[in-house]
C-alpha cells in the first residue's frame, strides 16, 4: 500500500478556498452564459440526459462574445489557445448547468 505524505507550512484549515456565489447562478433552462462578464470563472456541470458524469465538474473563464457566440477557455490551460472553443451560449446551457462562480472580473 502507498503513502502519501504532503510536508508544507499552512494546514488545511488554512489552505484558502474558493467561495462559489451560487445565488446568481440564474435561471436552470435558459442562457445563463451570454449575460456573464468576460473573465468570469466558474464551474459546470454535465446534465445526466446529456450522458456526464454527475460527479464530473469543469472549470471554464468566459473569454468574451462575438455574434451571439461565447469563447470559453478551459482555466487550467487558459494560456493555450489551441483549447479555446466558441460556443452557442444556448445549446451550451442545455447540456450544461452552471455550479457556482468562483470569481469575477473587477469592473
Amino acid at each position: 500500500m502507498l503513502k502519501m505524505v504532503v510536508n508544507n507550512d499552512r494546514d488545511e484549515d488554512e489552505v484558502d478556498q474558493p467561495i462559489l456565489k451560487t445565488a446568481s447562478k440564474g435561471p436552470t433552462d435558459g442562457d445563463w452564459l451570454s449575460p456573464m462578464r468576460s473573465g468570469t470563472e466558474f464551474l459546470v456541470r454535465g446534465r445526466a440526459a446529456a450522458g456526464h458524469p454527475r460527479w464530473l465538474l469543469s472549470e471554464f473563464t468566459h473569454g468574451g462574445k462575438k455574434a451571439g457566440n461565447v469563447l470559453l477557455c478551459p482555466t487550467q490551460t487558459l494560456n493555450d489557445i489551441r483549447t479555446w472553443i466558441w460556443v452557442d451560449p444556448v445549446e451550451f446551457c442545455k447540456v450544461f448547468e452552471l455550479r457556482g462562480v468562483l470569481e469575477e472580473p473587477d469592473e
